[in-house]
């Protein structure tokens, strides 16, 4: 069975023919408007009268097939939205999941460094021997190393929560929502400062006799 916007039983081709340059108008669709255009090649419109229009609307149910018509479309353009739709919420969700994988593999490094840095002294002591004004000097070197034990640890802290957020896949698209969950961030300075006690030469100098 034919829709109702194609060609019916016994609908003459003149009035086919019209019907479709009226259901190309869409919105601003009226008989008027169908007078100033020529149809397709497949079906051109001939030429007639506002008066023949009126009387093929009527008989063919014009303004009933329109509405078909115009239902039609929006359902075609629907099903074309959530499509694309679809298409980008399985962009964004790979993009989501290689963002997360990259979050845990960085977490990953940033323990490592703290693990390493925890596993140094937190200082070099070395003495040195120095000839000065006819007396032997001798100096306690003390080379601080460039994190302290606080800065490992909070570098693991964080490092540790970076991770757990990861496998929590926290802040994640839901629902091929491409809008991300709103999410606080907090910068920390990590760069930690030597000792005060602690010097790049420091120590008691004594007379050796």
């Amino acid at each position: 069975m034919a829709e109702l916007w194609e060609r019916q039983p016994t609908e003459t081709l003149a009035a086919w023919a019209s019907l479709r340059v009226y259901l190309a108008l869409g919105a601003e669709r009226s008989l008027a408007k169908v007078l100033t255009q020529k149809g397709t090649a497949a079906a051109p419109v001939r030429k007639t009268s506002l008066t023949r229009l009126k009387v093929w609307s009527r008989k063919w149910n014009w303004v009933e097939r329109a509405r078909a018509y115009d239902d039609y479309n929006d359902r075609i353009l629907k099903t074309a939205l959530e499509t694309a739709a679809q298409k980008q919420a399985l962009i964004w969700q790979k993009r989501d999941e290689e963002l997360r994988s990259s979050q845990y593999q960085q977490a990953l490094r940033a323990i490592a460094k703290a693990e390493t840095a925890l596993d140094f002294p937190l200082a070099t002591v070395t003495k040195e021997e120095t000839a000065e004004g006819g007396r032997t000097i001798l100096r306690t070197v003390v080379k601080p190393m460039r994190w302290s034990l606080l800065g490992a640890f909070r570098m693991s802290e964080a490092a540790h929560r970076m991770a757990r957020a990861a496998i929590r896949n926290d802040g994640h698209i839901k629902d091929g929502n491409s809008d991300l969950r709103e999410e606080n961030w907090q910068d920390e300075d990590f760069r930690i400062s030597a000792s005060p006690a602690a010097a790049d030469e420091t120590g008691a100098e004594r007379d050796k006799e």
